[in-house]
């Protein structure tokens, strides 16, 4: 992979959209690690505290680190051929930024990183890009696409080794514990999100953690999982019936209920294009739940508690700025080729189970599952 170029394109892209601004500064916090990452593109280094400054002019980054990692910058600069990747060394921001340039920060900074550059700096102005950085890291790059592919495939074969090792007895704390195991043995270290674990009642709650609940014969059983690879997530839901008994009521509802899902989820998919807003197709599953058998699972259904889907990426939830939702989303846009949002439709009978599926989206003329 090409990394000076996805940098220069990322620059070139970020710059179209900002012309009015001359540098961007970015510390690596917390609530911006992602947009630092982003920026700095390679994995190696943890540069805790560093700073990031985007000179759009001159179409550079200046990767400011402490003398710890100094090392780690400069090799992964030569190893990637990153000429427009500028290592500095606790230089003050005043040495890069001139008294003519308008800053563009992000304010989802802490406020003391706020409050300490507008102090410090005397520039010519300082505005808010926090929707802007969001924007750009909205629309994926090759480079993006391919490392959210994998970690959804790893996700996605991991998960299936996990039903193939259940068991009677076993906890949902337990299956936890084997799906890790299996997601290290798939070569990945790193969770996108903490992973949900649900059997039969629990699996009604979308958020529950893992708890001692034991396993049974025809319990539903709920896998919400992520891998992180090369720091990009997937967001992969399954939900199965473990040693059914296929002629208890309770199975047959399952298979009602799953069957359902997965044609709102599979109808959703046809109407996750640039032809679309992002309501329509939350809007579309919505109806396909509604109107089966007269409203029978109308009030179980996700759009009375979640969004059909998020962005994905460097976080699990990236640039939440535009959600699929047809209640939930802030307005109406229009999606984005080379966008990626999960699909995750979704039926949460309370007291009995849910069953949720999930897979990753990226949206284009013809969608394409990750």
């Amino acid at each position: 992979m090409d990394l000076r170029s996805i940098l220069y394109n990322r620059i070139k892209r970020l710059s179209e959209q900002a012309a009015s601004i001359d540098k961007i500064v970015i510390r690596n916090e917390p609530n911006t690690k992602e947009d630092f990452q982003y920026w700095k593109l390679f994995n190696d280094g943890v540069f805790e505290l560093n700073y990031i400054i985007i000179d759009l002019k001159n179409k550079l980054v200046y990767l400011d680190t402490s003398p710890l990692e100094k090392d780690i910058a400069i090799y992964n600069k030569e190893l990637y051929s990153l000429d427009n990747l500028e290592v500095l060394s606790n230089k003050p921001l005043s040495a890069i930024i001139d008294k003519k340039d308008t800053v563009g920060i992000s304010f989802m900074h802490s406020r003391y990183t706020i409050d300490a550059i507008k102090n410090n700096l005397d520039v010519k102005e300082i505005v808010d890009v926090t929707n802007l950085l969001s924007s750009i890291r909205l629309i994926k790059d090759s480079y993006e696409i391919d490392n959210i592919s994998k970690a959804a495939d790893i996700t996605k074969k991991t998960i299936e080794e996990t039903f193939n090792e259940l068991r009677p007895g076993l906890t949902e704390k337990d299956i936890e514990v084997i799906f890790r195991k299996n997601l290290i043995n798939n070569g990945v270290m790193e969770l996108a999100f903490d992973t949900i674990v649900a059997i039969d009642e629990n699996s009604a709650m979308p958020h529950h953690m893992p708890s001692d609940k034991k396993l049974k014969e025809n319990s539903v059983v709920l896998i919400d999982a992520g891998a992180k690879y090369n720091n990009y997530c997937g967001d992969i839901t399954r939900t199965i019936i473990f040693k059914p008994d296929k002629s208890s009521s309770k199975y047959k509802l399952f298979e009602e209920v799953h069957s359902l899902v997965y044609k709102a989820q599979q109808e959703a998919l046809r109407y996750m294009t640039p032809r679309y807003n992002n309501k329509k197709p939350a809007g579309v599953a919505a109806k396909i739940i509604s109107n089966y058998k007269d409203g029978k699972f109308a009030k179980y259904s996700f759009s009375n508690i979640h969004s059909l889907g998020h962005s994905i990426g460097l976080n699990v939830h990236d640039s939440d700025t535009v959600v699929i939702s047809n209640y939930r989303a802030r307005e109406s846009v229009m999606l984005q080729k080379n966008s990626v949002f999960s699909n995750e439709p979704g039926i949460y009978i309370n007291g009995r189970f849910g069953v949720r599926i999930e897979d990753d989206i990226l949206i284009d003329d013809t969608p394409k599952v990750l």
